[in-house]
């Protein structure tokens, strides 16, 4: 029997079926056949690929010779011997004596490479530098850090550091000044440096920050905090944005070294870091609504947040708030050490010394070979 036409012969845009009707399921079988082919292509591309990275790897583990490991236990790896007692930077160093400038540690899930060698560190700032910008951040360091909104900071030029010249002469004077009557009134106590630096060069870079008119034995105001309640001396202000965040940045979560454990919470350390967060917040806050008030009084000033405010207002809030404090903290803590260890430097060359002989004590042997990479690293030469 000849199949049915449908429509009408004579109308020209009537479209004529000669086929049968397809049955249902002819059509589930072939819809079936077809989806079966493609989910085989899609496996056989997949397990194509996985092999040309498999391959890949291992062409690029034969070049490249991996660097020594030191031993460690089954899934905690290294992590016993990070221990409290010891700062991490005695630890590399002894351990560097053993596996030479460069070595690999398990922590936990995660790989540490660690380096020991001026040459390898410059290579891998330098060279490798897209790695190192790549690398995850442990929970303390995200925090405090503003989720990695931190910038590393620019040498001034010379235009700007003749113009402050006045201030890094202020800081001096006071700081000599200061030694001298200690010496006077304590003639038989040693000197505290560490004591006396570290308030003259806070001093000096909150008045890089907010303010440039030194006045003789001017301290740093205090600085009333409307989110704590509380007016906040120069002390309490240099523990909130330097001391706290210092000691909150080696705060260890042991999620850091366990990433598929992530999902255990781990109130304590996070509130203490949040915490130090806010804190360091608010007190930037504070001190940059005191400088927008000066200025809305016309008075003029010639300082960073003045800067920040007038000539780039593209920037939000909480990034001029991490510009500001990063001034402060890297002008406080880098500036310390480099200068404690020029110091010692100094004091183990008689033909350098100006005009006093001291001695400096350091606990044991590997502090003084520490001071001496930190003043190589920084440019600093006794």
């Amino acid at each position: 029997m000849e199949p049915e036409e449908e429509g009408n012969p004579h109308d020209p845009h009537c479209t004529l079926s000669t086929n049968p009707p397809m049955d249902v399921s002819q059509f589930l079988q072939r819809l079936h056949s077809t989806r079966s082919a493609a989910v085989t292509t899609v496996v056989e591309v997949a397990i194509g690929a996985l092999f040309l990275i498999l391959v890949r790897n291992l062409v690029r583990k034969r070049r490249l010779k991996s660097p020594p490991a030191v031993p460690g236990w089954p899934l905690i790896g290294n992590l016993l011997e990070m221990n409290e007692k010891e700062p991490p930077h005695l630890t590399f160093s002894r351990l560097a004596e053993r596996y030479g400038p460069i070595y690999r540690l398990r922590l936990g899930s995660t790989t540490l490479f660690v380096l020991n060698s001026v040459d390898v560190a410059r290579e891998a700032m330098v060279t490798r530098f897209h790695s190192i910008t790549t690398k995850k951040l442990p929970l303390a360091l995200k925090i405090l850090s503003g989720n990695e909104k931190s910038l590393l900071l620019n040498i001034l030029g010379a235009n700007a550091q003749r113009r402050h010249r006045v201030h890094r002469d202020f800081m001096v004077e006071n700081m000599v000044r200061r030694l001298h009557e200690h010496v006077k009134s304590h003639p038989l106590e040693a000197v505290d440096f560490r004591k006396i630096f570290q308030s003259e060069i806070f001093r000096l870079s909150v008045k890089e920050v907010s303010k440039w008119t030194p006045l003789p034995n001017r301290e740093v105001e205090s600085l009333y905090v409307e989110e704590l309640g509380a007016t906040l001396s120069s002390e309490e202000q240099y523990q909130v944005l330097v001391t706290d965040v210092m000691e909150g940045s080696v705060e260890v979560d042991w999620r850091d070294f366990f990433p598929y454990l992530r999902w255990i919470p781990n109130r304590s350390v996070e509130t203490k870091l949040q915490r130090l967060f806010f804190r360091r917040e608010v007190v930037l806050k504070a001190l940059i609504n005191v400088q927008k008030k000066r200025i809305a009084s016309g008075e003029e000033l010639n300082c960073y947040i003045d800067h920040l405010l007038s000539e780039a207002s593209f920037l939000r809030e909480e990034q001029v708030r991490m510009l500001l404090w990063e001034v402060i903290m890297q002008s406080t803590v880098t500036t310390l050490v480099a200068s404690e260890s020029a110091m010692y430097e100094l004091s183990k060359d008689l033909n350098r010394q100006v005009s006093y002989h001291f001695n400096l004590m350091l606990p044991s042997a590997n502090s003084a070979k520490n001071l001496c990479i930190v003043v190589y690293q920084t440019g600093l030469s006794p």
